[in-house]
C-alpha cells in the first residue's frame, strides 16, 4: 500500500522544492537508481546521492558546464562522487544512458540555473521529450517530481505542455498530482508529482 501522507513533514513554510524532495525521499533507499534531469547547482543531485548511497546510482544531466562543475565540487566535499555520473547533455537524451523501468526516482527542476545566465532555460519541446522518456524509465512504484517555474521566456508554454502530458496519463498506470500555491502570484512555481503504479495497490 502506498503512503501519500508525506505532506505531514513539510514544516511551517514549505516550498515547491521541499514538497518534491519529501515525495521522492519517502521511497528512495540505498542501492536504488535515480535521475536528476536538471542538475543546476546540484541540490537535487546531492539529495539523491545521499539517499541511494554508495551501492546506488545517480545520473545527472545539464547542458551548462558551470552547473556540472559546481555540482562536482559539492559531491567531492561530501565524498559522494563514486555513485554519481554527470552528463553534459540535455535531459532529452537520458534514454541513451538509462534503461526502461530501471529508475526508482526522477527529479526535474525547470527554468534557469540560479545565479547563472537567465537566457539559458529549459525548453517546452526538449522538456516534453525528457518527460516522456522519464515516464518510461520509471520502475513500477517509482516516483517523478517536477518543479515548474513560470517566470522565464517560454515558461507558460512549457507549463501548459507538461500539464497536458500529465493529465493524459492512464490512471490505471500512473498516480498523479499537481500542487499549487493559490495565495501566491501566478508566476510562483508549482509541483507535479507522478508515481508509476505496480509498487502499490490501486
Amino acid at each position: 500500500m502506498c503512503d501519500y501522507a508525506f505532506l505531514g513533514d513539510m514544516g511551517e513554510s514549505p516550498r515547491a522544492v521541499n514538497i518534491a524532495q519529501l515525495f521522492i525521499g519517502q521511497i528512495l533507499k540505498p542501492g536504488d537508481t535515480a535521475v536528476d534531469a536538471t542538475t543546476g547547482n546540484g541540490n537535487d543531485t546531492l539529495f539523491l546521492a545521499k539517499l541511494v548511497g554508495q551501492a546506488g546510482k545517480v545520473h545527472s544531466f545539464d547542458i551548462q558546464a558551470d552547473a556540472l562543475t559546481k555540482t562536482s565540487s559539492r559531491l567531492e566535499k561530501e565524498g559522494l562522487t563514486g555513485n554519481v555520473t554527470l552528463y553534459k547533455r540535455g535531459h532529452e537524451f537520458m534514454d541513451e544512458y538509462i534503461n526502461v523501468n530501471s529508475c526508482q526516482a526522477i527529479m526535474f527542476n525547470l527554468g534557469y540555473l540560479p545565479g547563472g545566465n537567465k537566457n539559458i532555460t529549459s525548453l517546452p519541446q526538449t522538456t516534453l521529450q525528457a518527460t516522456e522518456k522519464a515516464l518510461k524509465a520509471l520502475a513500477p512504484g517509482g516516483r517523478l517530481s517536477m518543479v515548474v517555474y513560470r517566470g522565464h521566456l517560454g515558461a507558460v508554454e512549457e507549463a501548459e505542455t507538461l500539464d497536458n502530458v500529465i493529465s493524459s496519463l492512464d490512471a490505471y498506470l500512473f498516480w498523479t498530482a499537481r500542487m499549487t500555491f493559490p495565495n501566491k502570484d501566478d508566476s510562483s512555481p508549482y509541483v507535479i508529482l507522478v508515481q508509476k503504479k505496480g509498487g502499490c495497490k490501486k
